[in-house]
């Protein structure tokens, strides 16, 4: 078992968690079309190593759209099962804008929004074709914190182009590895391997926290700090707590508790010294109390394996000087 001791609790911040129940609300009707599946064409050059960087502590890679001259960058995001783009990249590769919607999930979100069709994605030697985008701004779903002078994402990668390769986010050097679904798990000593669940494209994994039941988490690269249960943070000690206030989408205002959990366990791995939130139990009902979340404060930890044919999650740990800085 690796036992790892977490220097900042509430590193990063909470970006992508305490502005998750935002944009909620969004109606049902009409019911929107799906996407068209994405498929790696025999042509496509694998493995692909891609240099990674990190936005606001959420990896990130660059790639070129529709083969054109300059690259575009893209946040991976495990939690989000779509594809999105943002508006002003339409405009700008004079993308067509196709009059049906397509509904997705990022996290407890339903997004809804107006699709297009990318003729080809190239993530350095390797490349999709005829990739449907959800036309949406995911970052201004996620953080109202964003000013104009401070680049954002072209666009959020989700699990209908993840999960048709094996990735490996490598915090330490900095790169993501895009490799044949068939591809062999790593197989150092240090590595731990982890069986996960897929629920709507999302991967869950069952964690447990000292003194409380076990309960199960999204994991997720695309949010940067760990969600628990209220239940579970109710079993905490109160004595490095702080309340922080947040927004439902029905204008509604609720409070996120921010605490410590001693020990927090995931398979073989744990940590000690978790800084973790999770909704005040007087929150409104708009409020989900029993969503859990894994995200970059926890797998910033390690260099990160993920396959989704096996259903498998390799954790290799890395010290904390090749950790990702604080944005």
């Amino acid at each position: 078992m690796v036992t790892l001791k977490m220097k900042h609790p509430y590193l990063l911040g909470l970006m992508g968690i305490v502005l998750l129940w935002e944009a909620r609300g969004v109606a049902q009707e009409p019911k929107p079309q799906k996407a068209a599946p994405v498929v790696v064409p025999s042509t496509s050059t694998l493995p692909v190593t891609l240099p990674c960087s990190f936005w606001r502590g959420i990896p990130a890679i660059e790639a070129h759209i529709q083969g054109e001259q300059g690259e575009e960058f893209f946040v991976l995001a495990t939690g989000f099962n779509g594809f999105a783009i943002h508006p002003d990249a339409v405009v700008k590769h004079h993308l067509i804008t196709k009059p049906e919607k397509t509904r997705v999930a990022l996290l407890d979100r339903s997004i809804e929004a107006e699709t297009t069709t990318l003729k080809s994605l190239h993530f350095g030697a390797t490349h999709l074709d005829n990739v449907t985008a959800n036309i949406t701004d995911v970052n201004r779903l996620i953080s109202h914190n964003i000013t104009p002078n401070q680049q954002a994402p072209t666009g959020w990668i989700g699990t209908p182009i993840l999960s048709k390769y094996q990735v490996t986010v490598d915090s330490a050097n900095r790169t993501v590895t895009l490799e044949d679904p068939k591809s062999p798990l790593p197989k150092s000593s240090e590595t731990y391997i982890l069986p996960f669940t897929l629920k709507e494209g999302r991967i869950l994994l069952k964690v447990e926290v000292e003194g409380a039941k076990p309960f199960t988490a999204v994991l997720d690269t695309g949010t940067v700090g760990i969600l628990i249960p209220t239940s579970v943070g109710a079993t905490l000690r109160t004595t490095d707590q702080k309340l922080i206030s947040i927004r439902a989408a029905s204008g509604k205002r609720g409070q996120v508790i921010q605490n410590r959990v001693p020990k927090l366990q995931v398979g073989e791995v744990e940590l000690r010294s978790v800084g973790v939130i999770y909704i005040s139990p007087d929150a409104p009902p708009e409020f989900d109390r029993n969503m859990a979340v894994l995200g970059m404060n926890f797998l910033r930890y390690f260099k990160v394996t993920i396959n989704y044919a096996k259903m498998r999650l390799a954790l290799t740990p890395i010290t904390a000087a090749e950790q990702p800085k604080e944005p």
